[in-house]
């Protein structure tokens, strides 16, 4: 829990962290499938939330409700606290995309399987200790396909009212 902000903000230039949800996993056997929609439940609230940060962002630049600072250029706090929650949101949601254990990715692949493949990819997965292995591989691939990622979704969703 603290190694690993502090390591990706040495590294990376930014914290990440995570939460972890106790499961059954011999639910997750029985129901690959539903597992899989579970696992999507955390990154689809983040986009949720991303979402309404952009609503939120477009009705204040459309009512004009946003200002900038006459001296520093910067904008005002409600605009900033959107547009941060805005990117916390997408990072988190992108990340815990990742398909590489224990991230939620590494589960919502198993939609895509037959229920024999998935039995074989859980045995795999679930008997070998991949977490940190997979957390660090995220992380290092991660720094590589964020921005791009920020940039697309900024561009195609903010577009210049901010």
């Amino acid at each position: 829990m603290v190694l690993i902000p502090i390591l990706s903000f040495l590294f990376m230039g930014r914290m990440f962290g995570w939460a972890s949800a106790p499961f059954d996993p011999l639910w997750e056997r029985r129901h690959p499938r539903r597992s899989g929609w579970m696992a999507l439940a955390g990154p689809a609230a983040n986009f949720s939330l991303m979402l309404l940060a952009v609503a939120g962002l477009q009705i204040g630049a459309t009512a004009g409700w946003f200002h900038r600072d006459p001296i520093t250029g910067h904008l005002d706090f409600a605009a900033t606290t959107l547009l941060i929650f805005f990117s916390l949101n997408l990072l988190l949601g992108t990340f815990n995309l990742l398909p590489v254990a224990p991230l939620d990715g590494s589960t919502v692949i198993l939609l895509f399987m037959s229920e024999e493949t998935a039995q074989r990819y859980l045995d795999w997965l679930r008997g070998n200790s991949f977490a940190m292995a997979g957390l660090l591989v995220g992380i290092f691939v991660f720094r590589y396909i964020y921005d791009p990622i920020n940039t697309f979704v900024s561009r195609l969703l903010l577009p210049g009212h901010i």
